[in-house]
């Protein structure tokens, strides 16, 4: 049979040897393809790249384990081989580039060989960087910058005693085991910004010689950092922790816990931690496991949180104003009155508080950050520090209407604004500012009996005055005006003898019996609240 004259069996031996050369040109040939060889990742070549696409440090490795009740056991020709690549192709040509490396376990001889120093000279970036099990990095030293930020961690970060010399970030990593982070020294600035930590993290007795950032960080486990010694500002902001937290003998010189959610289920502890420069603890609900033992607050803020529930035990407040106050009404009072802040100038996150008008507002805000305290020391029965955050509240109150009379437009004409001043002095809270005001200077809103003692000296002082006037001065009526009027300061004691009754000595008769039944009462409620 022909097709057009050519032969049947010439057309299919024509149509067999070019679908052969069609499948032959079709191939992947290894041998002279330059992308087969080259690693998506780092350019390298190696026999991994002929199955996976990626060389021996870039390619998954779930096939070099197997699990045996939840461990991993390893191919330890494979690890040992890695390894070797690390120390020839790595450092060996201090390269400390190990950007999307995926690691697998630890062997004895890693990135060094045994007995040498474990030491990298350079800046090295395990920049999403995948560790399938330990990550171990114990007594390590970072001469340059380390840049771990956006790896995972399978098993545990072990970096006890290792020495950042440079910047560090650790940021967003996803830390599924352990997080050893203790006694490590940290020359410049570190961050660990947006991590996930699942399990247990410990930070003790690691030094900060710059700023330190846990900012947007979770903590899933509990976290220590006892004995930290952090000389820049300490960031927490925004952090989250679910288990128990602990700071104790922490030094920081400044610290920034606002937002930040403490466990309610498990206790967050500071004990005996200090603050050089001040702390922020502001916008924080504070639940009844949080405990503050022996810790100097003098400097610290808690603007906008809920503090009624937290315990305060044998802890350093703010003294400034000579009785016990949080340094949030020491803010408010010495901006008022435009005097230094203590312990310097600036504190760079309060910043904001300073730079705004004292208004209303300000005071109620601290009146009820008073209001809270009083109420906590009264549930556990800490009287003295009850009444000295009952004073503040009282005090901010009394600050607070006062300022709603001056809270005019100041944009008006200097007469029209004092036009408007005089208005609401007479008729905003009127009443209520009077007896605030009275009311503290002659018993401490309750809580300051010398001052009631000191009024009664006086008024008793002032009414022998006026019935001694009565009698012209005379010096020998001197001593019979100083009877009457002590007899009618006493209770039950008090009469007017008929024959020094007349109209001017039975009005102030009169007039000191009411100062003294309101000066007596005054008394009663500050001894009853001091000897509560």
């Amino acid at each position: 049979m022909t097709i057009k004259g050519i032969p049947r069996e010439k057309i299919m031996a024509d149509i067999k040897k070019r679908v052969e050369d069609l499948d032959a040109s079709s191939r992947f040939d290894y041998t002279n393809d330059t992308h087969a060889d080259t690693c998506s990742f780092c350019g390298a070549k190696d026999d991994y790249v002929r199955t996976t696409g990626h060389c021996i440090l870039h390619t998954e490795k779930h096939d070099w384990f197997k699990t045996d009740d939840g461990v991993r056991i390893w191919d330890y020709a494979r690890v040992k081989e890695f390894w070797r690549t690390i120390r020839e192709e790595k450092i060996a040509k201090n390269d400390y580039d190990f950007t999307h490396v995926i690691f697998p376990k630890f062997a004895d001889e890693n990135f060094w060989l045994s007995g040498a120093s474990r030491v990298f000279r350079h800046d090295v970036s395990f920049v999403q960087a995948s560790f399938l099990d330990h990550a171990l990095f114990f007594e390590t030293v970072f001469a340059g910058r380390v840049m771990f930020h956006g790896c995972t961690v399978d098993g545990t970060a072990d970096f006890r005693f290792a020495i950042c010399k440079q910047q560090s970030d650790f940021g967003t990593i996803r830390f599924a085991g352990k997080l050893l982070f203790m006694n490590v020294t940290c020359e410049e600035s570190c961050a660990f910004r947006n991590n996930k930590m699942f399990d247990e993290t410990d930070f003790s007795n690691t030094t900060f010689r710059k700023s330190v950032e846990w900012n947007g960080s979770r903590f899933l486990g509990k976290a220590d950092f006892s004995l930290i010694k952090s000389m820049g500002k300490a960031d927490f902001s925004d952090v989250q922790f679910t288990h128990a937290a602990i700071f104790w003998l922490s030094r920081f010189e400044k610290a920034d816990f606002s937002r930040v959610t403490f466990s309610s289920e498990q206790r967050t502890q500071f004990l005996q931690a200090t603050f050089g420069k001040g702390a922020d603890f502001s916008h924080i609900v504070f639940p009844g496991t949080t405990v503050f033992r022996r810790t100097d607050l003098r400097y610290a803020s808690f603007k906008d949180s809920k503090i009624d529930k937290a315990l305060f035990s044998e802890c350093t407040f703010n003294e400034s104003l000579g009785r016990t106050a949080l340094f949030d009404e020491v803010m408010l009072l010495k901006k008022r009155h435009n005097k230094p802040f203590a312990p310097e100038q600036t504190i760079k996150f309060l910043d904001k508080i300073r730079s705004r008008n004292i208004s209303s507002e300000d005071f109620e805000e601290v009146e009820e950050l008073d209001r809270q305290m009083k109420k906590n020391f009264e549930e556990r029965r800490d009287y003295e520090n009850a009444g000295d955050f009952h004073y503040g509240e009282m005090e901010m109150r009394r600050r607070k209407l006062r300022a709603e009379v001056f809270e005019v437009n100041t944009e008006e004409e200097p007469i029209a604004r004092a036009v408007a001043h005089a208005f609401n002095w007479v008729t905003v809270y009127p009443g209520r500012r009077f007896l605030l005001f009275w009311y503290g200077v002659l018993a401490g809103y309750g809580e300051r009996a010398e001052h009631t003692w000191l009024a009664i000296i006086a008024a008793l002082g002032v009414f022998t005055g006026l019935f001694w006037w009565t009698f012209g001065f005379h010096p020998n009526e001197l001593l019979t005006a100083l009877s009457m009027a002590g007899e009618n300061f006493i209770p039950l004691l008090s009469s007017l003898d008929a024959e020094h009754t007349n109209i001017m000595r039975r009005m102030i008769y009169d007039a000191e019996t009411i100062v003294s039944t309101i000066l007596w009462f005054l008394l009663l409620i500050s001894v009853r609240r001091t000897f509560q």
